[in-house]
């Protein structure tokens, strides 16, 4: 078979597949782990926050209710 360009050998075909497929798994767990990070993150920030601002107030009715 003549090939003209490399990008018609059946070996690069598929191996162009092997690694949209990789990239795609790679984008999915980043995302994955990103999110999950950010979920952590989030509601210890959040947690923290509700302790600092129930603090700040005083009075002990605020502190208990933040």
């Amino acid at each position: 078979m003549n090939y003209k360009r490399f990008e018609e050998l059946p070996c690069w075909q598929v191996v162009r597949e092997l690694c949209k497929a990789v990239f795609e798994l790679i984008i999915i767990v980043k995302l994955k782990m990103i999110l999950v990070y950010a979920i952590k993150c989030g509601d210890h920030q959040v947690q923290m926050d509700n302790i600092a601002e129930g603090f700040d107030d005083g009075s002990t009715p605020e502190f208990i209710r933040f």
